[in-house]
């Protein structure tokens, strides 16, 4: 049963992310690159973009949760712990987010120097 679920989950997701592998056809009946000319750099650059905004998000909720963990916890050193670790946890990964942005940034720079 187990597996069944997994494997309807897999079929899930790849019926969701089917359309954003497949070329769109524009109105000449020829193929569009949906790339739009861009390199590998820009893609690149654009999708970490994205991915930097989605994580800075997701850690304000994450720390937002955090507060809720600390003021529900009324004095219990059990709670009071494991809203720390969540804190402690919550912050490393902002940090890891906040490395591949300068790493980014850093490789950018020196691929646009060497050119």
């Amino acid at each position: 049963m187990n597996t069944r679920k997994i494997s309807i989950n897999i079929l899930c997701f790849v019926f969701i992310l089917i359309p954003f592998f497949v070329f769109s056809e524009n109105s000449s009946g020829g193929l569009v690159d949906p790339l739009d000319d861009m390199t590998v750099q820009q893609f690149v650059s654009k999708m970490l973009g994205y991915i930097i905004k989605i994580g800075g998000v997701l850690a304000t909720l994450a720390i937002v949760y955090v507060g809720f963990l600390f003021a529900s916890a009324g004095g219990d050193t059990g709670k009071i712990k494991t809203a720390k670790s969540v804190l402690i946890n919550t912050l490393l990964g902002l940090a890891v987010l906040l490395g591949a942005e300068i790493l980014g940034a850093t490789i950018t720079s020196t691929i646009n120097s060497i050119k």
